[in-house]
């Protein structure tokens, strides 16, 4: 007689992708499966879910060679640069944009990009490129005619940002 396995199979998965810093990126997947017993409540169910979660993240970050840390209520921050950085010829042209004062060559996410009003400004890529901003949300269509912000720095969930009380910073036109 055989005994059946009544648990229940979970699957996680977790990707992340990395700009190579030309115009391409390497991405990393993990996915992870675990077994819930039969019977299991909902919050052991989500303490397990939790643990192949980290064990996917934690997984790809170090394939990735992004450093990370666990905070205090177990989830995992990025810390660092990915190892894969914008290459020589970039950087110099970096450089030598601001060298000469023209604006510097900056990648930025538009987050709403189907709402998109035209190109980002030269005075934005500026302003995120000195604030080390690397998303922000399109505000022309909505601020026009009010004194909202353009654009606003897009925030990841649970991280903190450069506006008031950690909230998005602001970007309005100059002057």
């Amino acid at each position: 007689m055989t005994e059946e396995n009544n648990n229940r199979k979970i699957s996680v998965s977790f990707s992340r992708k990395i700009s190579d810093g030309n115009y391409g990126s390497i991405e990393a997947t993990a996915w992870v499966q675990g077994e819930a017993p039969e019977g299991a409540s909902v919050g052991d169910t989500a303490l397990l879910v939790s643990d192949l979660f980290v064990s996917a993240s934690s997984a790809v970050l170090d394939q990735l060679g992004i450093e990370y840390e666990m905070t205090e209520q177990g989830v995992i921050r990025e810390s660092g640069t990915p190892a894969v950085t914008v290459t020589t010829v970039q950087a110099a042209q970096n450089a030598a944009q601001r060298h000469l004062g023209a604006t510097p060559v900056t990648t930025v996410k538009v987050m709403n990009a189907a709402e998109q009003e035209g190109p980002l400004d030269d005075w934005l890529l500026s302003a995120v490129a000195r604030d080390g901003v690397t998303a922000v949300w399109d505000n022309r269509r909505a601020a026009a005619g009010t004194k909202k912000p353009w654009y606003t720095e897009a925030v990841a969930r649970g991280a903190v940002g450069q506006g008031k009380d950690g909230t998005g910073k602001g970007y309005w036109p100059p002057r």
